[in-house]
């Protein structure tokens, strides 16, 4: 059976050139090797030069984007050799790859891009690694920060996860788990981490190239579980959180973020509770932010889904609301909580939709227009010009009115009800009620 690669597009974090970044479009080419080998990691230093890390012990490459791969170390189907699992570059020949045994990750590196040598050991369950240089390299593991100054021949415990913040009004002491890292720059790096104790994500920051670390922010509500980290500069960056499928954005070096802005609209079924077993999350020069996942699912039917923020060239971003916002809409079939944005070519048509009235058991949203004048469920036209279309809903509070003894006449807004009664009160306006007899 012959093994299947798609490569369009490299993860590399790569130094911004003078020349105007290379639009992407989301077309994927398959390219083929030719033995029935599992891929697990793939990453490109060039658009022609990439690696490719597998089963069987396996690194391949290829100097042709893909056109033809050769293998450097394994490519055998039949090998019980451990799998690579993943692979780092900072140039064309020097990199390094990890290969997890039962009881640590051996880790490899070549200087010429052919030949690999064992040059180190890291932490079986390590979570992720890269380097800046042909020494200096992190590895996160846990709750721990481990650092290397000799290509990773011996390495360091710099820093355990610890922070202070206030959640939900509360001062807490967290612990967390560290998933992504990041080097912004050789001696700036991040590390998002997983508060364990709360729902938040955790950023910590290094200044002198992993030495020492800090934490410079709390996101509150925010899973940073097997979420997304990347950096243009120093002071730019952006997080995913996997289960909301968000990226937040900081301009200060971390230590505020932007509100939670939805990159996808390739939603899951609504049975999953999550996006997917892999995301990943890469932004180029120009900051348009790229994320990939997979939905979660299991036997034959996995899909992949892209995404990109802006939209690309030739759309036109139509973003669908509700007033509060936060409920949920349908569009095209699927369900959405607002807001909701979706890049479509000028003059496409798509259905939009939502309830008449979303209920609690004491409050309730009840449905009073869309911005276009449209009926709950219609068609629109995708517009010329990037819009939003807007569902304004009303809110209904839940009110019972009683007597002692029961059976009580009462007057509200002037007209004689009998106890006890209950009605919907519109949020907002002024119920006048009165014993009578």
């Amino acid at each position: 059976m012959n093994r299947t690669l798609f490569c369009a597009l490299s993860l590399a974090a790569a130094p911004a050139a003078a020349q105007a970044p290379t639009e992407l479009v989301g077309v994927f080419e398959p390219v083929n090797y030719n033995q029935d080998i599992e891929l697990t990691d793939v990453f490109f230093v060039t658009p022609e030069i990439g690696y490719v890390g597998g089963a069987g012990g396996t690194i391949l490459k290829t100097t042709d984007s893909g056109a033809t791969w050769t293998a450097l170390l394994g490519g055998d189907p039949l090998s019980e050799e451990r799998e690579i699992r993943q692979l780092w570059f900072i140039d064309e020949t020097t990199g390094w790859a990890t290969q997890v045994t039962s009881s640590q990750a051996n880790l490899f590196r070549t200087t010429d891009g052919d030949l690999w040598e064992a040059i180190g050991v890291i932490d079986e369950h390590y979570d992720d690694f890269a380097f800046t240089s042909e020494t200096d390299g992190i590895y996160v593991d846990d709750a721990l920060i481990y650092r290397t100054q000799d290509a990773g021949k011996t390495w360091s415990e710099v820093y355990r996860c610890a922070a202070s913040a206030q959640i939900g009004g509360l001062a807490r002491q967290l612990t967390c788990n560290f998933w992504k890292m990041r080097y912004a720059s050789p001696s700036v790096i991040y590390a998002l981490g997983a508060a364990i104790e709360v729902n938040a994500a955790v950023i910590v920051k290094s200044v002198d190239g992993g030495a020492s670390w800090a934490v410079v922010s709390v996101v509150e509500n925010q899973n940073g579980t097997e979420g997304g980290l990347f950096f243009v500069d120093e002071n730019t960056g952006y997080f995913s959180s996997k289960d909301s499928q968000s990226s937040f954005r900081t301009t200060d070096g971390g230590q505020t973020w932007s509100p939670n802005i939805r990159v996808t609209t390739m939603g899951t079924p609504k049975t999953f509770t999550r996006p997917g077993d892999y995301l990943a999350l890469v932004v180029d020069a120009s900051n348009v932010v790229y994320l990939a996942w997979t939905d979660g699912r299991r036997g034959t039917d996995q899909d992949i889904y892209f995404a990109r923020y802006p939209s690309p060239p030739g759309l036109v971003e139509v973003t669908v609301d509700t007033d509060p916002p936060g409920l949920q809409v349908q569009v095209d079939g699927d369900f959405y909580a607002t807001p909701a944005r979706f890049g479509w070519t000028s003059g496409s048509t798509h259905s939009v939709s939502t309830f008449t009235q979303m209920a609690g058991p004491v409050h309730r949203y009840s449905w009073l227009n869309w911005s276009d004048g449209g009926t709950t469920t219609h068609t629109i036209s995708a517009p010329s010009a990037d819009s939003t279309l807007t569902a304004t809903f009303y809110g209904e509070w839940y009110v019972s009115l009683g007597s002692n003894p029961s059976g009580r006449t009462l007057e509200v807004d002037g007209l004689p009800v009998q106890a006890p009664m209950s009605t919907w009160w519109v949020e907002g306006t002024k119920t006048w009620a009165a014993r009578i007899s």
